[in-house]
């Protein structure tokens, strides 16, 4: 079953919607306050332009930069 999943995503459909889900995870992890990482690690941010910026939003920035990459090579 996973060697069948594992050979979707290497297909240009298996592609385009991994390139699909890494832009809406990103999107939604830049979108969301910064909050503590699993519950008990302090949840550390500063500020840029006037907007909090935590651990989460800059790796919701490189999965949208990863997503948006696999996207425009599977098109």
């Amino acid at each position: 079953m996973i060697d069948r999943m594992c050979m979707y995503f290497e297909e240009k459909r298996g592609q385009c919607l991994v390139g699909v889900l890494s832009a809406v995870g990103g999107l939604h992890l830049i979108l969301t306050a910064p909050q503590p990482v699993l519950n008990f690690l302090p949840s550390f941010s500063f500020t840029i332009m006037g907007r909090e910026v935590g651990a989460q939003q800059l790796v919701g920035a490189g999965l949208l930069v990863s997503g948006a990459c696999v996207l425009r090579n599977c098109m």
